[in-house]
């Protein structure tokens, strides 16, 4: 009888154990939609051909390790190990040093996992890895929770070019709450980040907008009331009519950067669920939010002139040439430009060299209590070496 019960107890162990074992991955492949990123932009990672020790097909329910060196990867269960210190515990940390953004993903029965990666928004970084591992753990999720994945060994690893070049971010976070009557609370909270590549206009105080792309919108809001609760969910957020030129405004004396002269790039906000009345913006203008204390009509009214005095080329149809439209700049912006730089844009942080940045907010005057309604809005200048 004990002998017919070790043997029970043993089938058993063997059915649980035997399929991680045997099946667990030794070998897979990582292909990326592209190879060479602007900063902040996401690429699809197809993870396939999980073959094991014998070159056989993985088992669906294996948990893989993604790590990434820079940047984030968007989607997966975040790697919550945090080591005390003990053998065990210190057993439980991949082989590789786990400096950068990590996920654990369960393989399912297709065989493949699809991994959104967004590469760094900022920094000197040329080049990023994808490494991916295997690990020990299987079974139920409900008995080995995906993030507490065993350490495992490296099966694959790809690798990303990060191509930086001049371009702006431009970040605008918005939150409203207000009640309405009795019992009915209203609350929206909007977030959006731009990347604007950029390249030397022909005089030496311009930059001449290549490419604008939204890298993240979210937008959500909320009606809710004593027996009731509607919401809307922004689903998309397309840019319009936002100006081709940047204007730099230059210190006289060293030609160092300022400020900028850029308008705010409105956004046309799609939005899906219940019907708010008076519900969520549909244009979002990602741009200055502090109070505009220029004042000068007039000085706008001059620069939005002086855009059409620009040559598109070094020497245009009718002879202006850069150096003379340099020289007209410099005399126009000595003249109006501390009024027509918006606070916001405004340089207030950065290396005087390659980065720039600057930042403002709003809040409404009559906030008070639980009610309140803010903007946030900050701007970053990265100019290529």
């Amino acid at each position: 009888m004990k002998k017919i019960f070790y043997i029970l107890v043993f089938t058993i162990l063997l059915s649980i154990y035997l399929p991680a074992n045997i099946l667990m991955p030794v070998t897979a492949d990582a292909k990326a939609e592209k190879s060479v990123l602007r900063p902040g932009e996401t690429v699809k990672i197809t993870l396939l051909n999980f073959r094991d020790q014998n070159n056989r097909p993985a088992s669906s329910g294996e948990r893989i390790i993604v790590r990434s060196s820079n940047g984030l990867i968007m989607d997966g269960t975040t790697w919550s190990f945090v080591g005390t210190g003990s053998d065990e515990e210190a057993d439980s940390v991949p082989l590789v040093p786990l400096t950068g953004n990590t996920k654990v993903f369960l393989l399912g029965s297709d065989g493949r996992i699809e991994v959104y990666y967004r590469a760094p928004l900022r920094g000197k970084i040329s080049e990023v890895e994808i490494e991916v591992f295997n690990s020990p753990a299987y079974g139920s999720t409900a008995v080995k929770p995906l993030d507490t994945a065993t350490k495992g060994r490296l099966i694959a690893n790809l690798k990303l070019s990060i191509k930086r070049g001049t371009y702006f971010l431009l970040n605008y976070e918005e939150k409203k709450r207000s009640k309405r009557g009795v019992s009915v609370v209203y609350t929206h909270e909007i977030k959006a980040v731009i990347r604007i590549d950029c390249e030397p206009w022909v005089t030496g105080n311009m930059l001449q907008l290549k490419n604008l792309v939204v890298l993240e919108f979210k937008g959500k809001a909320d009606l809710i009331s004593k027996n009731d609760h509607k919401e809307q969910n922004a689903v998309s957020a397309k840019p319009f009519a936002y100006n081709a030129l940047v204007l730099l405004h230059l210190d006289p004396e060293n030609e160092k950067i300022q400020g900028i002269i850029y308008e705010p790039v409105p956004l046309n906000v799609a939005w899906q669920g219940d019907e708010i009345p008076e519900g969520p913006p549909d244009v979002v203008r990602v741009g200055p939010v502090s109070k505009d204390e220029r004042g000068s009509g007039e000085a706008r009214f001059q620069g939005y002139k002086m855009k059409f005095d620009f040559p598109k080329s070094r020497q245009d149809f009718k002879g202006k040439t850069a150096k003379r439209v340099r020289r007209m700049q410099q005399f126009l912006l000595q003249n109006f430009a501390a009024t027509q730089v918006h606070p916001d844009h405004i340089v207030k942080k950065g290396n005087g060299k390659t980065f720039f940045g600057g930042q403002g907010k709003w809040e409404k005057k009559k906030s008070s209590g639980s009610n309140f309604h803010k903007k946030t809005y900050t701007w970053e200048l990265h100019i290529s070496e």
